[in-house]
């Protein structure tokens, strides 16, 4: 029986993220008009710049709320194409590199040069792989190493994000994908919604695949996920019920499919329409 206060959740959390939209875009409509009045003064300027970070972070937060609605809500299905994954690994990594190179961070794409192609959803796969880089990056040491490696099994393919940053203690590798959870770190300094991987999660599960995480606490984490490379994958999950009990944690996390589910995934394949994020 779904779970009514998960739902209430869902449609909450859309409502206000929908509300939330209108008066930022008002706010920065009058931050462009500012900036059209004439030249600022460097102290203006610099509270000017404040103000625009300020509000791509509220826009950035407003679309994570959004994309976790409409995952939450089973709204949001695949829109499946044949990707090169290694060239989508490549162009997340390309997006990342200026903010990695700030904490002179290093990229290792160990990714080889043969085509790696899979029915996924782009959107949605760039959506995980720029989330797990982007996290690697943010709980990283100063002047550490990110690698990420990719491998091609018989009926699936499997990518390592793996970073040289503070690492995630056993009990809180327990509740990682959890919505809303965040690690209990030292350095608060981090900013986060806490739904970050659970959407991750949510994405792996419609592609009908699975994430887990490896980590120790001053050595750094691993991140991993396989995606089916055949398209008989569930494309529309029915209630998620977040933060279960049955997750086995650091393991690989279990992912059954309903087998009338798998029955009707070619079906929802043809019907689905693409809901852009």
């Amino acid at each position: 029986m779904p779970d009514l206060r998960d739902d209430y959740d869902s449609q909450l959390i859309s409502i206000v993220a929908h509300d939330l939209k209108t008066p930022v875009s008002a706010v920065r409509g009058f931050l462009d008009l500012i900036g059209q009045l004439g030249e600022l003064n460097d102290l203006q300027l610099k509270y000017f710049d404040r103000a625009h970070l300020a509000l791509d972070r509220m826009e950035n937060l407003i679309t994570t709320l959004l994309d976790f609605a409409r995952l939450e809500s089973g709204t949001r299905r695949l829109n499946r194409v044949d990707v090169d994954m290694v060239a989508l690994i490549e162009s997340c990594a390309d997006f990342l590199i200026e903010v990695a190179a700030k904490r002179n961070i290093q990229f290792h794409l160990q990714l080889g040069n043969t085509p790696i192609i899979a029915p996924i959803d782009n959107d949605l796969l760039s959506h995980v792989i720029t989330n797990l880089l982007s996290n690697a990056i943010k709980y990283n040491r100063e002047g550490g190493n990110v690698w990420v490696s990719i491998v091609k099994k018989v009926n699936e393919v499997r990518v390592d994000v793996r970073d040289s940053g503070i690492g995630i203690s056993l009990s809180d590798q327990q509740h990682v994908f959890d919505r809303f959870f965040r690690a209990n770190r030292k350095d608060k300094s981090v900013e986060g919604t806490g739904l970050g991987l659970a959407i991750c999660k949510t994405a792996i599960d419609l592609h009908g695949g699975h994430i887990w995480v490896t980590s120790e606490v001053g050595i750094g984490s691993t991140f991993s996920f396989t995606v089916p490379l055949h398209s008989h994958a569930v494309t529309h999950l029915p209630h998620h019920h977040w933060g279960s009990d049955n997750d086995e944690g650091a393991g690989e996390i279990s992912d059954d499919v309903d087998d009338n589910l798998q029955e009707r995934a070619e079906k929802l394949d043809a019907d689905s329409t693409h809901d852009d994020l």
